[in-house]
């Protein structure tokens, strides 16, 4: 049974020894807290006398800078009177210098002074000036209103010589249209549809024989007017012949006598289509933009006699009355074409031997 009590014992022992382990520990930190507080409050209570002292200091600058702002301003207006009574002085000075009779004018007020002063009298105009370089040149004025004519001169001009009788000509109105060309049509006496008429007359040219004469066709009018002339016949001048177109067999030109019948030609405008255009060997215009205005065979003088141009001569042409038989004048002939191998046109589109078509179109 001893065991048991002497392990109670050691239990209490050291329970005791727990607890003044705590009461002492307890005791120390109260007293640390307790010397933390004290050393807090004092902190404040610095903090407070040094926010006074410094309260203290601001308003001593306050006042400090209060009095140097007073001083400033007796400064400043001390030195705005020295130079007010500096103004004044030189005043006198400058009213000392001047005139008598112009001292009263500048009692108050010098150009010295910085305040305005009031206008004084206008003087007297200075010496002329250096030229100054010249001006440019200015703009051009207004017309001026149309003058009198001269009847109220006193003064007669010369009379002037006599004149003589001269025709002035018809002032024609002018064409307003978009324009337009002139051709020829050339077997027919009048105009297409798509023309207007401007003459007709009788296809001419020169001798098929002759050497001279003119190497073209023209369209000469039924009427001619003549200005000076010489009756007789010259062997030294150039001729002119109707044409006598011949057909030899050919189907469009059969009715044609073989002695050559003259053929009429007619002269038409195409009035708003400028450009006209001769097609050989067609009888259709280029595109549909054109305009064709007739189509025919290709003509010209016969092939051993002397040269002539190549015209269009209408496919279905007439004759002009009572000219049949032959004139030895200028000849027409449809135009064959020649496809030789080795030479001449290409065979194949052209076929040796067949007249040629042609086309007038405008556009």
């Amino acid at each position: 049974m001893a065991v048991p009590i002497a392990g109670s014992n050691f239990s209490r022992v050291v329970l005791i020894v727990i607890i003044m382990t705590s009461c002492l520990l307890w005791g120390i930190s109260s007293s640390v807290v307790h010397k933390q507080d004290e050393e807090t409050l004092k902190t404040a209570r610095k903090f407070t006398d040094e926010e006074g002292y410094l309260e203290s200091r601001v308003s001593q600058l306050e006042r400090h800078l209060a009095k140097i702002e007073q001083l400033l301003t007796t400064v400043e207006k001390d030195r705005i009177d020295g130079d007010l009574q500096t103004r004044k002085r030189r005043n006198a000075e400058d009213l000392a210098t001047l005139p008598s009779d112009e001292s009263n004018l500048y009692r108050t007020c010098t150009p010295r002074d910085c305040i305005p002063c009031p206008t004084g009298p206008t003087g007297p105009p200075g010496p002329p000036g250096a030229q100054g370089p010249p001006g440019r040149d200015g703009l051009n004025g207004r017309d001026g209103n149309d003058g009198r004519d001269g009847r109220d001169s006193p003064i007669t001009g010369y009379q002037g010589d006599t004149g003589t009788n001269v025709v002035q000509p018809e002032v024609k109105p002018r064409n307003t249209s978009n324009g337009g060309t002139v051709y020829v049509r050339w077997g027919r006496r009048e105009c297409p549809d798509s023309a207007q008429l401007v003459y007709d007359g009788i296809t001419s040219g020169g001798g098929y024989a002759e050497k001279g004469d003119g190497g073209n066709y023209i369209c000469l009018p039924h009427e001619p007017i003549y200005d000076v002339t010489e009756s007789s016949a010259h062997g030294n001048r150039a001729r002119i012949y109707p044409t006598e177109l011949y057909g030899n067999g050919f189907p469009p030109f059969q009715s044609f006598h073989d002695g050559g019948d003259d053929i009429p030609c007619v002269v038409c405008r195409a009035e708003s289509r400028p450009t006209v255009l001769m097609v050989p060997a067609r009888n259709i215009c280029p595109s549909e933009e054109w305009t064709l205005e007739y189509s025919g065979y290709l003509s010209a003088g016969r092939y051993d006699v002397f040269r002539t141009e190549y015209i269009c001569v209408d496919a279905e042409p007439q004759a002009v009355p009572r000219t049949a038989g032959y004139q030895n004048g200028a000849w027409l002939h449809p135009v064959e074409g020649r496809c030789l191998s080795g030479g001449g046109l290409p065979c194949g589109p052209y076929v040796n031997g067949y007249e040629l078509t042609c086309a007038i179109c405008t556009i």
